[in-house]
């Protein structure tokens, strides 16, 4: 993970965290699942390639790249509302550039 920015807030724990940030994101109309705790952190999925990392200080996720470098973005662990407003907007984003075609496999390409 990139360096993450210096930050002196209030540790909290990261799987309430977590929690706090799926119910603030359920408020902005964004389905979000919380994943088990794993490696000190609390996981929080949204979208495909949106997935949201606490480690108790901040919110960490990737917002895009530079080349094969990875683009991150953070929020404070401690205001889950504003990393909420921060996601939903990623998320739209992404939501927006989402495939339409139809897939050439599955029930579709049955023959009846």
């Amino acid at each position: 993970m990139s360096e993450a920015p210096a930050y002196a807030g209030r540790r909290v724990l990261p799987h309430e965290a977590a929690r706090l940030l799926v119910a603030e994101l359920a408020g902005r109309d964004v389905a979000a699942d919380l994943h088990p705790f794993f490696q000190g952190r609390a996981w929080v999925s949204l979208w495909g390639g949106l997935l949201v990392s606490c480690d108790g200080l901040l919110f960490s996720w990737i917002t895009g790249a530079r080349g094969a470098v990875p683009v991150w973005d953070h929020a404070p662990a401690d205001t889950p509302g504003a990393a909420a407003t921060k996601l939903a907007t990623r998320y739209n984003e992404l939501r927006a550039r989402q495939c339409t075609s139809v897939p050439a496999y599955g029930q579709e390409a049955v023959p009846r």
